[in-house]
């Protein structure tokens, strides 16, 4: 897991310093970047979101986090 994290780190160069930050996760998986945003960047504001296509993903994240604004959807055949 330790790739996961550096690449998280480097996607994460995006966010500079700023206190407050929004991301939609396209493709969120079991929630991975989700939980290093959160152990990361505990002292800010994140706004997390994800799209995923996969179901069974989405039915985990949504267990995990009830409420948790995650879609079940297929960008690439109907943005939005």
């Amino acid at each position: 897991m330790e790739y996961k994290e550096l690449r998280y780190e480097r996607l994460c160069r995006v966010f500079g310093e700023e206190d407050q930050f929004s991301v939609h996760d396209v493709g969120f998986g079991l929630g991975h970047r989700r939980d290093h945003l959160r152990r990361r960047y505990a002292d800010r504001t994140i706004t997390w979101s994800g799209s995923e296509v996969t179901p069974a993903f989405v039915e985990h994240l949504r267990g995990v986090e009830p409420g948790i604004d995650v879609h079940l959807r297929d960008l690439a055949s109907s943005p939005g």
